[in-house]
């Protein structure tokens, strides 16, 4: 009877267990997607105000929207050259865009209660204090933090190529001094230049 019990309990823990894993990725998958829909979404989409028109974004918003793009392509056209497969490029990425979303939610609830601190209440419209700033400070970093992570290629294969190059830049070099020496005698005289003199 106590093996049976024993038995019970050692299943009901496996499944305990295999059902607060599931559920536990579940839940971090679910909210990294969130958090990473969330940052592209306020970099893309975040200049706009009421509807999506070209003529409402400026310059530097325009060029922070093209940059953005060219980074991510970027990411994983690098990922790949790398021989990272897709599905961990791809969480790497959402786990960058994930981390940043959180640490500058944290960093705004910082300052709020700062001012919450300093003035005793807050208003909504201090919720809508500086969103050009808010937005470029984001985007910023968020370029930032996306350039730097890029995989990129290991030191020694640079090292490799360049001494690659040097060896082929010296075996032209010896091929040169070889051709040289051939039409060269003991003398220093060329074979052209005794041909020419037995022929004078």
């Amino acid at each position: 009877m106590s093996s049976m019990m024993k038995n019970i309990l050692a299943y009901a823990d496996l499944f305990l267990g295999y059902l607060t894993s599931v559920l536990m990725r579940v839940l971090l998958y679910g909210l990294t997607a969130i958090f990473t829909l969330a940052a592209i979404l306020v970099v893309l989409i975040g200049p706009f105000e009421g509807r999506f028109d070209l003529n409402e974004l400026d310059n530097l918003e325009l060029v922070v929207q093209i940059v953005f793009v060219l980074i991510t392509v970027r990411f994983f056209k690098r990922s790949k050259s790398e021989g990272i497969a897709f599905w961990p490029c791809l969480k790497s990425y959402c786990f960058i865009s994930t981390f940043l979303s959180i640490l500058f939610l944290a960093a705004i609830a910082l300052a709020f209660l700062m001012l919450l601190k300093q003035e005793g209440e807050i208003g909504r419209s201090d919720l809508y204090r500086l969103p050009d700033f808010k937005y470029f400070l984001f985007s910023g970093l968020y370029l930032l933090v996306l350039h730097a992570f890029t995989p990129l290629p290991k030191l020694n294969l640079i090292k490799k190529t360049v001494k690659k190059q040097d060896s082929e830049n010296n075996d032209s070099d010896w091929l040169e001094s070889d051709h040289a020496n051939f039409f060269a005698d003991s003398a220093g005289n060329t074979r052209t230049n005794s041909m020419d003199s037995g022929n004078s």
